[in-house]
């Protein structure tokens, strides 16, 4: 079973860079997400669900992500479809003179079977850096959006 663990800091406060999360409905992440739809409607809870359509040319496809227990402004377990995994793991927020450390931690990636990864080799695989451990770095421009924080992390990969 596979573990990745990526920790940036983010200018922003630990409630913006929560409350970011909450509203993945509202933030798009990548150039290549047309849209988020968020479920059900209403206040972000255990059980949300948001599915993300990326269009890469004249290829469409859907990614998913759904919350399972949230701690308000200090954690957000999540299991999700991504590609040809089906990542189990958590965000978590702390405080850091003024600004966020934001954790992400992926327990299980669960990769699917050969077949259902020939079926979902076209889908967008997500933005994890798995590059060198290399330590937390700054966000210098304080940016929310997912594939930003993924790329600035420092991963932990271990298998």
């Amino acid at each position: 079973m596979a573990k990745v663990q990526s920790t940036v800091i983010v200018a922003r406060p630990v409630e913006a860079a929560y409350r970011h999360f909450l509203e993945l409905d509202k933030h798009p992440s990548e150039p290549e997400v047309e849209s988020v739809i968020k479920q059900p409607e209403g206040p972000t809870g255990p059980g949300t669900m948001f599915t993300f359509r990326h269009r890469r040319g004249s290829k469409v496809t859907e990614t998913w992500m759904r919350f399972t227990s949230l701690e308000p402004n200090r954690s957000i377990v999540f299991e999700g479809d991504i590609g040809p995994v089906r990542p189990k793991g958590a965000f978590t927020f702390g405080q850091t003179d003024g600004a966020t450390t934001l954790s992400v931690r992926i327990d299980d990636l669960n990769p699917c079977r050969p077949t259902e990864a020939a079926r979902s080799s076209s889908r967008p695989h997500g933005s994890a850096n798995q590059g060198p451990e290399t330590g937390a770095r700054q966000d210098p421009a304080g940016s929310l959006a997912l594939p930003a924080l993924a790329r600035t992390g420092s991963p932990r990969r271990r298998g």
